[in-house]
């Protein structure tokens, strides 16, 4: 929770957009899996655009310019 926390503060002060690593899939679903159950990914969610790495490695690049046209388009979130 307090990672989560950590994360929804800094959509407050970070403009644009900003990409948090995690070290495994599985983490990041449980992690994911949290902060859905206690509402912080919709806290999230209504500061930043959330964008979840895919797992098949051939989908990454399109995700990242998925992410990066957003991040470009946004002014400050």
């Amino acid at each position: 929770d307090e990672l989560g926390r950590a994360i929804l503060n800094l959509c407050n002060v970070v403009p644009k957009g900003f990409v948090v690593f995690l070290p495994s899939y599985k983490y990041e679903s449980q992690v994911f899996q949290r902060w859905r159950s206690t509402g912080l990914l919709s806290q999230i969610g209504k500061k930043k655009s959330v964008h979840r790495e895919p797992k098949n490695s051939r989908d990454v690049e399109a995700a990242l310019a998925r992410y990066s046209d957003e991040a470009s388009r946004t002014k400050s979130g």
